[in-house]
């Protein structure tokens, strides 16, 4: 018996809207009953990015009728998550990664949707806009969406995601986990994802990894048959959810979107932003912070068994310290316009996936 597609259609139906005293809040104490437990997260002792407040600050739950299962409420300090939406928005859907666009339009290597978009001057987004039809874009090893396999081409996985990606995985008591690929989910307001399962990657043991932004939506988690009858959460902005054990290959969708009470954009970043730019710019310039104070200079010691210095179990050019200063830079020549336009009517949610087991590559597939 299908028991998880009834309650898909109960919370897709639009008219009339589907009553939501049910889903789970995890931001209402009221709602926290025995079912959901407060997860102790571990704190890696690894130097983190910008923009995330500490571990022990942070707020994860787990449900005992799904194990396995993690939500991690908004770990982001405010205003940081628009880094990742602009990253999402502008860099990780640019060439040489595959965007559901390239079966429409030839995109060259300069071409930039975002970019594009913000010099409009729009005060909202249309659907004849090339951003409204950015749907999705597969980083590192790209997903083939008519085979449901992944295939071996592969593009540098961005190192930004890849070390948040780590940091998170660590927390939960993954330290090994290996971001090497990606899918970067667009909705808008009637946007939907059917029940499906994620079990292309060859390693089953390695947590999911999804992160949403912007708008609020109704997660629908149940087993991994649809005999289950799912149970359905709210994930809002910044939210992380992870799908990790019994809960790994478990039937997951996503029936409705929400306009959220708040606005994903605060009014203004932390007065301390603006204080570090002189840290990241010009590249000469002698910090005016003392290094442990100052947010630009933060990298690890760790070395990769490749001699990477910066490498959190994974192999990139690209240190924490840089990081770091493009996050810093970004955030303080952000467009809010551009930005508040197309949160106020969008969903962005960040799968990050490890698809091989230790030492597998694809000539050795199972």
């Amino acid at each position: 018996m299908d028991l998880f597609q009834p309650v898909f259609k109960q919370y897709k139906k639009r008219h009339p809207f589907p009553d939501l005293k049910d889903v789970i809040d995890f931001k209402n104490a009221k709602q926290l009953t025995q079912e959901i437990e407060r997860f102790s997260l571990k704190d890696p002792a690894l130097p983190q990015l910008v923009g995330l407040h500490p571990v022990k600050e942070w707020k994860a739950y787990t449900l005992n009728k799904h194990p396995g299962l993690y939500i991690i409420l908004n770990p982001f300090e405010s205003g940081f998550e628009c880094y990742w939406v602009s990253q999402c928005l502008d860099k990780y859907s640019q060439k040489p990664n595959i965007t559901n666009l390239d079966a429409h339009i030839e995109r060259t290597e300069d071409l930039s949707i975002w970019n594009d978009f913000v010099k409009l001057n729009r005060t909202e987004i249309t659907k004849d806009d090339l951003l409204w039809k950015l749907r999705w874009t597969t980083l590192g090893y790209h997903y083939n969406w008519d085979t449901k396999e992944y295939s071996d081409h592969f593009t540098p996985f961005p190192a930004d995601l890849s070390f948040l990606a780590a940091y998170i995985a660590a927390v939960l008591g993954y330290p090994q986990f290996s971001a090497e690929a990606g899918i970067v989910n667009y909705y808008h307001m009637d946007s939907t994802l059917a029940g499906h399962t994620d079990h292309s990657e060859f390693d089953h043991d390695a947590p999911l990894i999804s992160i949403s932004f912007g708008q609020e939506a109704i997660f629908l988690i149940g087993g991994v048959t649809k005999e289950t009858e799912p149970s359905a959460i709210f994930l809002r902005h910044g939210d992380i959810c992870v799908m990790a054990g019994a809960s790994r290959l478990a039937y997951h969708a996503v029936p409705k979107i929400i306009h959220s009470d708040t606005r994903p954009l605060p009014t203004e970043f932390p007065s301390w932003l603006s204080d570090h730019m002189s840290c990241v710019t010009p590249a000469n310039h002698t910090c005016s912070f003392s290094e442990e104070g100052c947010l630009a200079t933060a990298l690890t010691d760790q070395t990769c068994s490749c001699g990477s210095k910066g490498c959190l179990n994974m192999c990139t050019d690209m240190s924490l310290k840089e990081i770091n200063k493009d996050i810093i830079k970004t955030l303080l020549e952000l467009d809010r316009n551009a930005f508040d336009i197309y949160l106020k009517s969008s969903r962005i949610n960040v799968n990050i996936r490890q698809v091989f087991k230790p030492g597998q590559t694809f000539p050795n597939k199972r």
